[in-house]
């Protein structure tokens, strides 16, 4: 006979007492499920001083913890041109009727306060239009 066999023998002979203690191993092991706890972070596996991770770190101290927030930019001085703005603010509202997008903020939802003298309180007002015309730039004056 050889050690798997004799394995198997052993196993099968005291079947009742083996399917005890695996129970008992369970109950033993789901009974520290409280003392568990998850990570949702993703484990840093560069060395401290790797320049990604330096970037990283400078990011962090610039803009906080990123969470689950994604920015988009751009850098175009002709943003403001009708075709551009109106664009931007189209692909804003395809993000804004996605089910996983909780909240988006775009240059269109730049508000201003102003004065209301007659009134005596301050109001807010939307300094960019949503659609820019042809002849505007999409500021309000």
């Amino acid at each position: 006979m050889n050690f798997w066999t004799k394995i198997a023998g052993l196993i099968l002979r005291n079947r009742y007492s083996v399917l005890v203690a695996i129970a008992i191993i369970t109950g033993l092991l789901a009974s520290q499920m409280k003392y568990m706890k998850f990570s949702y972070t993703e484990a840093n596996l560069l060395p401290e001083d790797h320049e990604v991770n330096l970037q990283y770190d400078q990011f962090l101290e610039i803009f906080g913890e990123e969470g689950n927030l994604v920015i988009l930019g751009i850098k175009d001085t002709t943003v403001f041109t009708p075709e551009k703005f109106n664009a931007w603010n189209n692909l804003v509202q395809k993000f804004n009727h996605l089910d996983e997008v909780d909240f988006t903020l775009s240059i269109a939802d730049i508000q201003k306060l102003t004065k209301d003298t007659k009134k005596k309180k301050i109001c807010i007002r939307t300094l960019i239009q949503k659609k820019a015309g042809n002849n505007k730039g999409g500021i309000e004056n």
